[in-house]
């Protein structure tokens, strides 16, 4: 199946990259390793169809944020070939784009179910994901380079979706019934 070898790529590529990467950052082919692993992840990502999840914005949040992986992958190797951004605009892509949206997405999902809450986010919880995915996410590069603002947006806007996780249940009348699957 090409599905099958489109997936294996996509999961094979990045690991390769990293390894690639953590033992030689600054050779051309670790550079171009890089490119092609994210293009990977991109390829594999476009059969998703995550257009269809702009419905449900739990399940977009986690295609944006997979996204960036493809955004810090392709950025790592530009970098290294061309240096236009400093390193860090490529691994806070990874880091607070991938990691940080997924990381939010799945808290929500899992503190919602296990409260017995509605798995649908509301207007803040929306605002908080997606502010996250791009905004404090894409200010390194913006700044050129200058990562401290995009820390304190990050942790920020951690810090207030957690507190929005933790104290959503603890108001009156809220049931908090685990639901089965959650």
């Amino acid at each position: 199946h090409p599905e099958g070898r489109l997936d294996h790529a996509g999961l094979g590529m990045p690991m390769l990259a990293l390894f690639a990467w953590t033992v030689a950052p600054e050779v051309v082919v670790t550079a171009w390793s890089t490119i092609i692993a994210g293009s990977a992840i991109g390829l594999r990502m476009s059969r998703w169809q995550g257009h269809r999840t702009t419905r449900e914005p739990l399940l977009l949040i986690l295609h944006v944020g997979y996204g960036w992986l493809v955004i810090g992958f392709v950025l790592l190797g530009f970098n290294e070939l061309l240096g236009v951004l400093p390193t860090t605009a490529a691994l806070h892509a990874l880091t607070v784009g991938a990691i940080g949206t997924m990381t939010l997405a799945v808290m929500t999902r899992a503190s919602l179910g296990h409260t017995g809450r509605p798995f649908g986010a509301g207007w803040g919880t929306q605002a908080l994901c997606l502010g996250d995915a791009g905004g404090s996410s894409a200010l390194p590069v913006t700044a050129h380079g200058r990562a401290d603002d995009a820390h304190v947006v990050g942790r920020r806007r951690f810090m207030v979706c957690c507190l929005r996780l933790v104290c959503d249940p603890l108001r009156p009348g809220a049931d908090t019934t685990p639901r089965d699957g959650a």
